[in-house]
């Protein structure tokens, strides 16, 4: 069964991340266009040909919610595989267990494809392609794998080898993101019941974010979001072409900075529409080469 695309941006990610598109309907085409001029121009040539106009009271039937960008889509599901989620150092994989808002649902992968999480498993009925999940992610399923099954627990048992199960709850020791020195998988539990018995005794550790005095918790999607970017900085920075061998070199603590400010200002400029959305490796590497780079200029 097709995905349905709710809105030009979830339409946007999808064609970016390889996405076949089976149909786009629209009530409005030229407003459609005019719509796609300005924050998605790459679409135009799509819309124009591909495009099939109906009148508002079906597409108001069509669509699950009002959309204001006048564009519904329907693309084929990705063939995604647990071979393709296998974490590793640096890309945590995340498991959601049992989440019951599908919404909440796609701000996790969201948040995951942003992060660099190497997938987002779903433990129990919900369907990460759910029309609001792909509306809440923004079509980021086609970005990185996204599976979802009601025994995925134990089919990443029998899939993954080596891999650290670390619960996330309130009654949990601090969280550490130094102590993850393996490839990880985050286990969140629902928004309602937390982590599930048969979960929890399932987790090698079970750790919890600090919050202030009389605060009972944080949204699911948050939750995830924190503890990604937390890992995210506390990852040992990569190498350069320009590195040094000492560790205590002052050089090389300059790099540090260096890096983390260039990552971030990418990260900015993904954010904010000045840079097309790339993989989270990719802006690792680009931004080693701006450092290497102005080092290498720095030295001439």
């Amino acid at each position: 069964m097709d995905a349905v695309l709710e809105g030009l941006h979830a339409l946007k990610h999808a064609v970016r991340f390889g996405a076949v598109i089976a149909q786009i309907v629209t009530d409005d085409l030229e407003r459609a266009l005019a719509t796609a001029d300005q924050v998605a121009p790459e679409l135009k040539p799509l819309l124009e040909t591909q495009a099939r106009l109906v009148a508002p009271t079906r597409f108001r039937e069509l669509a699950a919610q009002p959309v204001p960008t006048h564009v519904l889509a329907y693309a084929e599901r990705p063939a995604w595989t647990l071979g393709q989620a296998v974490p590793t150092a640096g890309h945590p994989a995340v498991l959601l267990d049992d989440p019951r808002n599908s919404k909440n649902l796609g701000a996790v992968i969201r948040v995951g494809a942003a992060a660099g999480a190497s997938g987002v498993l779903v433990r129990g009925t919900a369907d990460p392609f759910d029309r609001m999940a792909v509306r809440g992610a923004a079509g980021l399923q086609w970005a990185l794998p996204c599976l979802g099954g009601p025994d995925m627990l134990a089919d990443v048992d029998a899939a993954w080898t080596g891999t650290a199960v670390i619960g996330l709850d309130a009654d949990g020791v601090p969280f550490d993101p130094s102590a993850c020195r393996t490839p990880t998988v985050f286990v969140f539990g629902s928004e309602r019941t937390g982590l599930s018995d048969e979960v929890r005794a399932r987790c090698d550790a079970i750790v919890s974010l600090p919050m202030q005095p009389e605060v009972s918790s944080l949204n699911l999607a948050t939750a995830v979001s924190a503890v990604l970017y937390v890992g995210l900085y506390a990852q040992p920075v990569p190498p350069t072409s320009a590195s040094v061998d000492d560790e205590t070199s002052p050089a090389l603590a300059d790099d540090d900075k260096a890096w983390k400010a260039e990552f971030r200002r990418r990260v900015d400029d993904i954010e904010s529409g000045r840079l097309q959305m790339v993989s989270h490796a990719e802006t690792m590497r680009l931004a080693r080469e701006r450092i290497a780079q102005r080092r290498a200029e720095s030295l001439a």
